[in-house]
């Protein structure tokens, strides 16, 4: 089998078939500390990964988490970022998510049990209909829709003699089969409070004993900050239910700030948070990042003890305090509230995808959930920094032309851009010079913005024709992820403003 690999992987371009593909990309998976180009062979896949069929999206994921394992490196550890952001942010798909967050989780807390999970030794194909008892296998046949078919033992081998005299009191008193046991669940035993917390979520979490290069969103399984027991009640009384935004008591004009509601895209959706929906924007407000949250209940329960963690990110972002101050939210009611950020140089890295911020939440009642929130130039511009019209020239200067990204719209045109320049200087990219271009009647505008926290320069030229078609954006800045990160945006909110006349 071995011997076929480098034949395979020749091929590789020309397999089409779902199935095929799912296949090969198994073979990558679980022969890739044999396969030299392992990585960049499945890099192929995951650049087309929002496309493909689910089986492959699946394949693709333990593909890649094997990869990890095996390979700790850099560029693997690039990879499996971008798959699981794919597959739990940006992906519809239940048991591709929920695949991608058991991973999520193992890496996190226990990568040598992971290991354990997706290396373990495979048992052997075989038919073992013949070695059941004939009489044993009729009665699977006939609960095949039952647990009986997981442990190949008769109902009457593990329900108990209580649950099964319940069933056959409903099953008289009905007139009809009743295939549910006392406590709802084919006669099984519901969890006590005792294993609840032995396998349940956040309580009780050991700190890992390991190092690992996946980051630990789990991380909220801490100790809470320490309270001032001097005013144990000050959460519940920081504003009224649902009218007073909560958390802005150290941010006196935090509430005058609050973006509308409907301006706030939904991060956590209802069906996802179990009752609870985020909706929730990050910007820049007196020179500090901030984010504002929109916490609404939908489900039965009092919803309180927030917490909140970002993973690891291009910018640094974390929150100040992993506690969220908000106060105890009603069932049908909503709390806003202004979670304080900070940003820390030494703790960037490098991302596949710099606009795209991972965050778990975690409150007392539902346990921690998981949302992806989308960082917009306004999160990470400075406020109060600004590019002067030589620093801008030296380092456009200076900068490597791999470092340029650039788009053109050659059947569009700028109609206002008085409009345009205003738009931009709102994301704190600020106009620092105009010029003509000689014997041409092109125009062209020179912008800067500075990225914190490390004071990034980020160049933009945006060249024009007053009143005729051809538009085009230019970026440049050291780190090419975050200049295309910068050119998608500018280009988002070029084409606003310009006219198509293809």
């Amino acid at each position: 089998f071995e011997g076929v690999i480098t034949i395979l992987c020749e091929n590789l371009q020309t397999l089409d078939d779902p199935e095929a593909k799912a296949a090969l990309v198994w073979v990558l998976g679980e022969y890739a500390d044999r396969i030299s180009n392992a990585s960049d062979l499945l890099e192929t896949f995951l650049e087309t990964f929002p496309e493909e069929e689910p089986q492959v999206q699946l394949q693709l994921l333990t593909s890649t988490v094997k990869l990890f394992l095996k390979n700790p490196s850099q560029k693997p550890q690039q990879m499996i970022q971008l798959v699981l952001s794919n597959a739990t942010g940006e992906n519809d798909n239940p048991d591709l998510r929920d695949r991608a967050y058991i991973y999520w989780r193992l890496l996190s807390s226990d990568p040598e049990g992971t290991k354990d999970v997706l290396f373990s030794k495979k048992p052997a194909i075989g038919n073992n209909l013949g070695q059941l008892d004939p009489e044993l296998l009729q009665g699977l046949l006939a609960n095949i829709s039952t647990i009986s078919s997981v442990y190949h033992e008769l109902p009457d081998n593990f329900v108990s003699a209580e649950n099964r005299s319940m069933r056959r009191h409903r099953t008289s008193s009905s007139g009809g089969v009743v295939s549910f046991g006392e406590n709802g669940e084919s006669g099984l035993d519901l969890p006590t409070e005792s294993t609840k917390s032995a396998v349940g979520g956040y309580e009780g979490d050991k700190e890992a004993s390991h190092k690992c290069t996946i980051d630990d969103l789990l991380g909220l399984g801490d100790a809470p900050a320490p309270v001032d027991q001097s005013q144990p009640h000050h959460e519940e009384q920081s504003g009224e239910q649902g009218t007073q935004p909560a958390g802005t008591e150290e941010m006196p004009s935090a509430e005058s700030a609050l973006p509308p509601v409907d301006s706030m895209p939904i991060l956590l959706s209802v069906e996802k948070g179990k009752g609870l929906q985020i909706r929730g924007t990050i910007m820049m407000q007196e020179g500090t990042p901030v984010f504002h949250l929109h916490l609404l209940n939908t489900s039965q329960s009092n919803l309180s003890g927030f917490r909140i963690q970002f993973n690891k990110n291009a910018f640094g972002l974390s929150p100040a305090s992993q506690h969220v101050k908000a106060p105890i939210v009603e069932p049908s009611s909503f709390a806003q509230t202004v979670v304080q950020l900070k940003m820390d140089s030494d703790a960037i890295v490098d991302t596949a995808a710099p606009s795209v911020l991972q965050v778990a939440v975690k409150n007392d009642v539902i346990g921690v959930s998981y949302f992806v929130a989308r960082l917009n130039l306004e999160s990470i511009l400075s406020t109060t920094e600004r590019l002067s019209p030589a620093r801008f020239v030296e380092c456009w200067q200076n900068l490597p032309s791999e470092c340029e990204k650039s788009k053109s719209f050659p059947h569009a045109k700028i109609e206002d851009i008085e409009e345009v320049v205003a738009k931009l200087e709102e994301s704190f990219l600020h106009c620092l010079a105009r010029r003509k271009v000689e014997n041409s009647d092109r125009l062209v505008l020179f912008l800067g913005g500075v990225v914190m926290p490390k004071s990034e320069p980020l160049l933009i030229e945006l060249s024009y024709s007053q009143g005729r078609n051809g538009v085009q954006c230019c970026v440049k800045c050291e780190r090419t992820k975050l200049g295309q990160m910068a050119l998608e945006a500018c280009c988002q909110m070029l084409e606003q403003y310009m006219v198509n006349e293809q």
